[in-house]
């Protein structure tokens, strides 16, 4: 079953939040980092871009990767969203918006120029 983008925000959140100590105790210089080298490299996986960066380097994403969700740059939410309700007391209301980044690793793709 494919899933919705709110079901890998929390997912992300929760790892997001076991991982916080490490950023913390300054084993890991970003939560993304520490996600990447507890959760996600393991069995091959060593190097992690993103769909574009993979492209550049002349390699292409296979058929049929899922991707490794890590946090995107932060977006300042939208001023004119102030008319929009507010929300309700237990939702988080950060004055930024983290977007999902989807990453690729090394086991994922191929050459650009290599044959099928």
């Amino acid at each position: 079953m494919k899933k919705t983008y709110e079901q890998r925000r929390q997912e992300l959140r929760a790892i997001s939040q076991s991982v916080r100590k490490f950023v913390t105790e300054g084993a890991f210089s970003t939560i993304n980092e520490a996600v990447i080298e507890i959760f996600y490299t393991k069995d091959g996986h060593s190097e992690f871009h993103t769909l574009y960066q993979w492209n550049k380097k002349g390699y292409r994403v296979l058929k049929g990767s899922t991707a490794f969700p890590v946090w995107g740059a932060p977006k300042e939410k939208n001023k004119a969203a102030a008319s929009e309700p507010t929300p309700q007391e237990n939702e988080e209301h950060p004055e930024n918006f983290w977007p999902i980044c989807y990453l690729f690793s090394n086991l994922q793709v191929k050459r650009a120029d290599e044959n099928n």
